[in-house]
């Protein structure tokens, strides 16, 4: 299973959540820095989508 969360902090916490059970080892956890909900996500992938985005 993949397991995605928003934030830094939010990553940390599942990750340490996950540290000495079963899951450490059969889940993974995908950490975006960055709430994509707010702002423009077109072109994310160029130099442009990401000036435009901040």
């Amino acid at each position: 299973m993949v397991h995605i969360v928003f934030g830094d902090s939010p990553g940390g916490c599942l990750k340490f959540a996950f540290r000495k059970t079963t899951y450490a080892k059969t889940e993974e956890i995908i950490v975006l820095p960055d709430v994509l909900s707010v702002g423009p996500i077109e072109r994310l992938q160029t130099k442009e989508g990401i000036e435009s985005r901040l």
